[in-house]
């Protein structure tokens, strides 16, 4: 519960369990708004006149993370987006309490004015910044990528090869229909949906294709002709020879998914 009333999780890091749900290296606030936000609940205990509109939205802000807080993560960024409205709430009335207080007593109000504007500015860029140039960069399997690299070297490559496909990142079986455009006629007449698993299921084979992640040094003693799609934490937890394995998505000085092809 108090997690989502951390500095880590509205000022530095946001929701340091689920990287995709927060942009990187910064909160779910920007910083002028923790600053306000901060002012504004100073502001409401410390009045002596409580509306009942800011009475709800008190009430409201330690309620909200309640249903979040009984689930199995620690923290959850898409769990608590009704948390953001008293957040704004408070925020805003922080920031209309600074300016007429600075409007009364403060012959540079108009500066004043422009520096908030400015600083709102210079941290909604850097966010911006982050979100749209380094999110992926940093945590590029949270975002999946590569999966389309990857059913596109399947495709080009499968041919007489029994392929195995890593179901690491999720279900891959939907990736692969999706990409390879795979009738759907031809799909219901073969699927086998493993229910018991958690999220929409998952397949185990589909044509010649086998979504499990064999041992790299099992399959390159095989004399048979195999083709294999591996994750990149699944190469590092094998102690995988990189150098024998081709980086298909690559990222960041890695890749998410790599090759391995036994002519």
């Amino acid at each position: 519960y108090f997690n989502y009333f951390s500095p880590q999780f509205l000022l530095t890091q946001g929701d340091w369990q689920n990287p995709r749900h927060s942009a990187p290296y910064t909160g779910v606030l920007l910083i002028p708004s923790v600053v306000f936000l901060i002012i504004g609940i100073f502001k409401y205990l410390s009045g002596s006149k409580k509306t009942s509109l800011s009475r709800f939205f008190l009430f409201w802000l330690f309620l909200a993370p309640i249903p979040a807080a009984l689930t199995r993560d620690e923290i959850q960024a898409t769990r608590i987006m009704n948390f953001s409205l008293p957040l704004c709430y408070f925020a805003a009335l922080g920031l209309v309490s600074t300016l007429n207080y600075l409007k009364k007593n403060n012959p540079f109000y108009l500066f004043v004015q422009i520096f908030i504007f400015i600083f709102y500015l210079i941290s909604f860029t850097n966010y911006a910044d982050l979100y749209f140039n380094h999110m992926v960069k940093k945590s590029p399997q949270e975002w999946l990528f590569g999966y389309k690299e990857a059913i596109d070297y399947v495709v080009q490559n499968k041919k007489d090869h029994q392929v195995y496909f890593t179901p690491f990142y999720g279900q891959p079986y939907i990736y692969y229909l999706f990409y390879t455009k795979y009738p759907p006629q031809k799909y219901q007449a073969q699927a086998e949906l493993i229910s018991q698993s958690i999220d929409t299921g998952s397949v185990y084979k589909i044509d010649d294709i086998i979504f499990d992640t064999p041992d790299i040094k099992f399959i390159q003693l095989q004399s048979s002709r195999v083709l294999a799609i591996y994750p990149y934490d699944e190469t590092v937890r094998q102690a995988a020879d990189l150098s024998k394995l081709i980086p298909i998505s690559p990222i960041n000085f890695s890749s998410t998914f790599y090759g391995y092809k036994n002519p």
